[in-house]
């Protein structure tokens, strides 16, 4: 795969997607390196296929009439008015919210982990820190963040994360991925800034009681802590969850972030899911992926490790990884549709779980935050 392909997507008609649920349901890698599209119904893609992609991947055969190259790719606007590019993109841009944009990182994983752009997080036995590299592998042109049942972890299980060197600031920045749908295991895809600063692009699962169909989007504006001592626990966290009408776990989706100055858009395969206008974390941020593993208590009460119900080991699959440096003219996706606290008064205050979480910590043992920043992300 190129820095400049775009994967397949199917088609939103019931007889091929009824098709392509038949073949992630009993393949869930990819057997020719190109993952397969399942759109939840009603969340139309801001592009759509509109024939072949150019084999040279730069769309020198031209497009047709009212398609533009995106991404190597001649396709035409979806559902939510994002306009197209004029023409095609100079070498090393893309097209980005309708004008072309300088790629700031991008990793296909074909290469292998590339230690060079991610640091892979590895804790020691017997700690509260349950992430372990060999959690944390390279295969089929995917990152793949396996969550296992290991003694040398908290509670009894270990799992994989992963951290860019690099520090972000505004701009685009965008996976690839299959979330795993298990009880208690959280993939994530989020920031993490100075002052306790946070953006939570996606948290899988379910914060209040678990659900395959339900993400947690959000951001913690910059505070300081009580004390220099303390963790990051006094942030307060804006956030919403939101219920989709099929499991996000059925095939690879678009996770995407646009990110400035004055706003916070999170989309889902160019769906706009959740905005805030108010109290934006600053740069510079640290992208980070994991699948977090709920238990003993630890993170949320409410979504836990089910012992002999949850499956593991569980995997959750990043195909690519993509970050933009936006034009200053560059158009952005449109709000229109997304959660705001303008949109949904009864939501504006954080979201909080109510009534007893029944969760009872295992004997002799009590909840253990995780070290460092991935302590802020339950």
């Amino acid at each position: 795969m190129t820095a400049m392909s775009t994967p397949n997507r199917v088609d939103s008609t019931p007889v091929v997607l009824g098709i392509a649920l038949i073949i992630i349901c009993f393949s869930p890698t990819r057997a020719d390196a190109t993952p397969q599209w399942v759109p939840i119904a009603g969340e139309t893609p801001v592009f759509v296929q509109a024939e072949v992609p150019d084999p040279n991947g730069t769309c020198q055969t031209g497009c047709a009439a009212g398609k533009a190259c995106v991404a190597g790719a001649c396709m035409s606007c979806g559902g939510f008015g994002e306009p197209c590019c004029a023409g095609t993109c100079l070498a090393g841009s893309t097209c980005l919210g309708g004008c072309c944009g300088q790629h700031s990182f991008y990793d296909d994983f074909s290469q292998g982990p590339d230690t060079g752009k991610w640091v892979i997080l590895d804790g020691e036995p017997d700690t509260p820190n349950y992430w372990r590299a060999s959690n944390t592998t390279v295969g089929s042109g995917m990152l793949k963040l396996t969550a296992k049942v290991d003694s040398s972890g908290p509670y009894g299980y270990t799992s994989g994360s992963i951290a860019t060197h690099q520090w972000f600031g505004y701009g685009r920045y965008r996976i690839t991925a299959q979330v795993t749908a298990q009880p208690g295991l959280v993939p994530a895809f989020w920031f993490s800034g100075l002052n306790c600063s946070e953006i939570d692009v996606f948290e899988a699962g379910g914060l209040c009681a678990y659900s395959p169909a339900k993400v947690l989007f959000g951001h913690y504006p910059q505070t300081q802590p009580s004390s220099p001592g303390d963790a990051c626990s006094p942030a307060r966290q804006i956030d919403y969850e939101h219920t989709a009408s099929a499991s996000y776990a059925l095939g690879f989706r678009v996770y995407e972030l646009d990110w400035s100055q004055d706003r916070i858009l999170i989309s889902i395969d160019g769906v706009p899911m959740y905005l805030a206008t108010s109290a934006i974390p600053t740069p510079p941020m640290q992208l980070l992926l994991n699948l977090n593993v709920e238990a003993g208590c630890k993170g949320w009460p409410f979504n836990q490790v089910i012992p002999g119900v949850t499956q593991f080991p569980s995997t959750f699959f990043i195909d690519k990884v993509e970050g933009w440096t936006p034009e200053p003219t560059c158009p952005v996706i449109s709000s229109t549709g997304a959660w705001s606290s303008a949109s949904d008064p009864s939501r504006s205050e954080p979201l909080s779980c109510v009534g007893d979480a029944g969760c009872i910590p295992p004997p002799s043992q009590t909840a253990s935050p995780l070290e460092g920043a991935a302590a802020r992300d339950m």
